[in-house]
């Protein structure tokens, strides 16, 4: 019987890194996303190579849908009607001001630069899409609660699915000289985004009726998990967003469940253990290799993005009337970006290979940069949120 001893003791020791950088982040104001992000390309094959092979090829795609759901439920609170009614305007204006203004501003810069149309383009819709997972985790190890905070959440949900949407409109607009390429590529596109978010529906209302009942008043532990690893399984299965069919599954809970005391308290008692294994396994995976390759196009590149992240959300929040709190600070604080974007740079590849030694190269060199500093933009941004609220 092959028991793999060597996986069970890096899983050990991964856990151990977690203490460290739990316990090192409290002493150096370093987001512990960061810190576990830099261990895990210290111990990966970019640094000691310590990890075993197998854990992070079989295991990183597990932990990443696992995390993403967890999220995704997490964040699903923040979307009710009741919520959506008070806020939705800002959260709708400031996500398609962030999305629309980087796209723009991105493709502008990269084609001043001479690179080709369509890579430049390709690149700026790949570079609106947010890292969740990063951005709610240092939420929820700073424990600020405002409207700031709350706002946030319910802007990195909301902007991934336009990001997402953009995407696909830009290989489907590209493709148009292709038979049925239009229709196939954003019909596609769709029906991943409503798929996802139908199937959260359908198996939230169900799972809002039924947990909760055993421990009255909370779902249990088992009923907490049992219900995202269903709908992260189901929803990979069947082709769709698990993080989008959690967070629908997250607001029909929410939205229905009124006999619920905290729907999500369960989850939020074990997400860290496995946020633990994914960030690490998201920095062992990360190749340094690729920032040899960025050169002052991937400079430009971050720059851009980090200058349309601002002003984009910045007019969007200002056109629906935030306060100047949300307006100042919004833009910084959804910097991170992750595997989602190393996602769409796959499926871009696949389409337009051509382009593959400018596409790939950007968003892999780019995304070590954006994983490890893009935490701490948001947690400066937290910070600064949280004294003008104080101040005010």
């Amino acid at each position: 019987m092959n028991t793999h001893p060597e996986l069970i003791l890096s899983i050990g020791i991964v856990f151990f890194l977690g203490l460290a950088a739990d316990m090192l982040a409290n002493k150096i104001s370093v987001p512990r996303v960061t810190l576990l992000i830099i261990l895990g390309i210290f111990i990966g094959p970019s640094g000691l190579n310590f990890l075993p092979q197998v854990f992070i090829d079989e295991w990183f795609h597990t932990i990443t849908i696992i995390a993403l759901g967890m999220i995704g439920f997490l964040i699903g609170q923040q979307f009710t009607w009741s919520k959506l009614k008070k806020s939705g305007i800002v959260v709708f204006s400031i996500a398609l001001g962030k999305v629309l203004m980087s796209f723009v501003f991105i493709s502008v810069v990269l084609v001043l630069l001479s690179l080709p149309l369509p890579a430049a383009v390709i690149l700026a819709s790949i570079a609106s899409a947010t890292a969740p997972t990063a951005i709610y985790e240092v939420v929820h190890e700073m424990k600020i609660r405002n409207k700031f905070v709350t706002t946030l959440l319910a802007v990195v949900a909301f902007d991934d699915i336009l990001a997402l949407f953009l995407f696909s409109i830009v290989l489907a607009v590209l493709s148009a000289s292709e038979q049925l390429g239009l229709y196939i590529i954003i019909s596609s596109g769709m029906i991943e985004i409503f798929g996802s978010l139908m199937l959260g529906y359908i198996i939230g209302y169900p799972i809002a009726k039924i947990t909760g009942r055993i421990k009255p008043g909370e779902p249990s532990m088992v009923e907490a998990l049992g219900s995202v690893f269903f709908i992260s399984g189901l929803s990979q299965w069947l082709g769709f967003s698990p993080i989008l069919g959690a967070m629908a599954m997250g607001s029909a809970v929410t939205t229905f469940a009124k006999h619920h005391k905290n729907p999500f308290h369960a989850i939020e008692n074990i997400q860290w253990i496995f946020m633990i294994i994914f960030f690490i396994l998201a920095g062992a995976t990360l190749e340094l290799d690729a920032l040899v390759g960025v050169g002052f196009v991937g400079l430009a590149y971050i720059i851009s993005r980090l200058v349309g992240f601002y002003l984009g959300a910045r007019l969007g929040a200002k056109i629906s009337g935030s306060d100047i709190n949300i307006e100042k600070w919004m833009g910084l604080a959804l910097i991170p970006q992750a595997g989602v974007a190393i996602g769409m740079a796959l499926i871009a590849s696949q389409h337009y290979a051509e382009y593959n030694h400018l596409i790939l190269p950007i968003v892999l060199g780019t995304t070590v940069i954006f994983e490890i500093f893009g935490p701490m933009m948001t947690r400066f941004a937290l910070r600064k949120s949280d004294v003008m609220k104080k101040s005010t």
